[in-house]
């Protein structure tokens, strides 16, 4: 408590107490008056509390939410990369078979007598003929 004097403070047993305040009759009402603002702000005290423990909530609520969020697309993302990796294995295997291929083709193509060399070997078997 503050006081703007010098103050002593007592202890007051109940039988004390009521004798005090029944030996002059101004007292009751400054007490009552005193422990009605001590209450007040005892009250607006817990109100405060109350509503920032609401808004703590509030706030863990919406980090909870964006962890499960955040926990999804990190789920979704390794989902994405299985599939990807599942589907460049074959991808990789095809484009390996497809470049064999090329490669075998061209030597191939090489060793086909061009168009001129198999004409002149028509022209050689109709005058055999």
């Amino acid at each position: 408590a503050l006081t703007l004097t010098e103050t002593e403070v007592i202890k007051l047993d109940r039988n004390v107490f009521r004798k005090v305040m029944q030996s002059d009759s101004n007292l009751l009402p400054l007490f009552t008056n005193l422990l009605l603002r001590h209450f007040n702000r005892r009250l607006q005290r817990s109100i405060n509390t109350k509503l920032q423990l609401q808004k703590t909530l509030e706030s863990l609520e919406s980090a909870h939410q964006q962890l499960i969020e955040r926990e999804k697309m990190a789920m979704l993302g390794q989902l994405v990369a299985g599939v990807a990796h599942e589907l460049n294995n074959p991808i990789a295997a095809i484009l390996r078979g497809v470049e064999n291929l090329t490669h075998t083709l061209e030597g191939l193509l090489t060793q086909l007598p061009t168009a001129e060399v198999q004409i002149k070997g028509v022209q050689l078997l109709t005058r055999a003929q």
